[in-house]
């Protein structure tokens, strides 16, 4: 059961997209997560303390993240046709110099896009319906079921996953943290339920989590049929390129600052 009083709202493009912001090296998700592994007390304890690093090539299918103990890919929850659809109507972002970073209007600002929002169509979705879309041929490119079929074929991955929802919860009223995560994991649960059977079923020997934003933390859960797990609450304040990408999605935080 998803709480009414729940609401949501899109991660910038800016944060998660790959090279949305030109001249920006650090234009990438995977930045930030990898920042997260080397701070987060449940991946260090896990490794005893390691420091997680990109490898030096991807080219035989190397996870984004490794040290000698441990490796784990990362993936955006989210479908084609959304982040498709926010890299066209974003605001374009480019960095000139240090602190000099200029806005213009989006690729297509006058288009509608339509796009499929994950939590949404897998809500409801069966793993009989998963199945039958998995294994389904001549599916239309950019399709609802393109759109499920390519979600699938992640959850397929024969790797430790980290898995970036890209949303930010709130709630218009005051409510303590521990009540304000048990609300959102269940809501998580509520929407992909199926989807961890489905991983659990076709990918067993590696683990799964779960990552989403509240206000300034990380929310850390297990991705397990049996129950999401809250394994971490995570100042986001510790990511400093998390805070740089934010901070591009805001014009105006500079003056706001003052």
């Amino acid at each position: 059961m998803i709480d009414k009083r729940l609401k949501s709202s899109s991660i910038p493009a800016s944060v998660i997209l790959n090279n949305f912001v030109t001249n920006e090296p650090e234009s990438n998700y995977e930045y930030f997560l990898l920042d997260f592994l080397n701070h987060s007390k449940y991946f260090q304890e896990k490794t005893n303390h390691q420091t997680y690093q990109k490898p030096l090539t991807e080219s035989n299918s190397e996870c984004d993240a490794i040290n000698s103990r441990y490796s784990i890919d990362f993936k955006l929850l989210a479908t084609n046709t959304y982040l498709r659809g926010l890299r066209l109507t974003s605001i374009s972002v480019s960095r000139i110099s240090d602190g000099f970073i200029t806005y213009g209007v989006p690729k297509r600002p006058n288009e509608d896009f339509l796009v499929t929002e994950i939590h949404k169509v897998f809500r409801p979705l069966s793993l009989k319906d998963m199945t039958s879309i998995r294994h389904k041929r001549n599916i239309i490119k950019l399709s609802l079921e393109d759109d499920i079929y390519n979600v699938l074929t992640t959850m397929e991955t024969n790797k430790n996953l980290l898995l970036f929802f890209p949303y930010k919860f709130h709630i218009d009223e005051n409510i303590e943290l521990s009540q304000m995560t048990k609300i959102i994991r269940e809501a998580l649960e509520n929407d992909f339920h199926n989807l961890s059977i489905y991983r659990e079923q076709h990918a067993y020997k590696f683990e799964t989590f779960l990552m989403t934003v509240y206000k300034n933390y990380f929310l850390l859960f297990s991705f397990k049929k049996s129950e999401f797990d809250l394994l971490e609450v995570f100042d986001t304040q510790k990511s400093h390129r998390y805070i740089k990408l934010t901070d591009y999605s805001n014009p105006f935080k500079r003056f706001n600052d003052n």
